[in-house]
């Protein structure tokens, strides 16, 4: 089994978990997905990936969303296992691909009609925010949940901006996609041995 057998929708995303110095490098969501409320600012953060275009594989298009995104070349691991699950629908399976790079998650969103394939990867450079991406954010792993920004930075985690813009200071950032199933499932994904290798190293 590949992949590609995985994978409900013809409309494909791709991303890819990265740590760096010992926190995971989150991107947080375009502007225009900012929401207001009466006291604070909403803003998500995912991972760093997009939609996969019309010639490309997954693996390419994770690659390429990388370089864009946050300027880094990146060496892709390959998972002993994948995590299947749905995106609106609790519950997870477990499969052994063939691949020769395996993902670590494959998810699916009924709302979106769209499957991701999600991988862990190694940056080789400074990662710094590019294009549409307005910030990095830097969590160690017992901050990946979320909470307010001064908390967080408060605790360890590291924020980066793009062309020195401001992120207001009551933001209450938010995981999204990949990152929310990553707080969700955080146990399963302990299961899984490479991801374990991933947080050590």
């Amino acid at each position: 089994m590949f992949t590609e057998d995985l994978l409900l929708y013809a409309s494909q995303g791709n991303g890819v978990f990265i740590r760096w110095n010992g926190s995971f490098l989150f991107a947080l969501g375009n502007e225009k997905y900012w929401k207001k409320t009466d006291t604070h600012w909403v803003i998500t953060y995912t991972n760093t990936g997009g939609h996969v275009e019309n010639s490309e594989t997954i693996l390419e298009a994770t690659k390429r969303e990388v370089l864009e995104e946050i300027g880094c070349e990146i060496d892709l691991l390959s998972s002993n296992r994948t995590m299947k699950c749905s995106l609106e629908v609790p519950g997870i399976s477990y499969h052994e691909l063939d691949d020769e790079i395996c993902p670590i998650l494959i998810y699916d969103s009924e709302t979106l009609k769209m499957s991701s394939g999600i991988y862990l990867g190694s940056i080789r450079s400074n990662p710094t925010p590019n294009m549409e991406v307005p910030a990095l954010v830097f969590l160690p792993p017992p901050l990946i949940q979320g909470g307010t920004l001064s908390s967080l930075l408060n605790a360890g985690a590291k924020l980066i901006t793009q062309d020195e813009r401001e992120i207001p200071k009551n933001t209450f950032l938010k995981p999204f996609g990949s990152v929310e199933l990553l707080v969700n499932y955080w146990d399963d994904f302990l299961s899984i041995e490479s991801f374990k290798r991933f947080l050590e190293d």
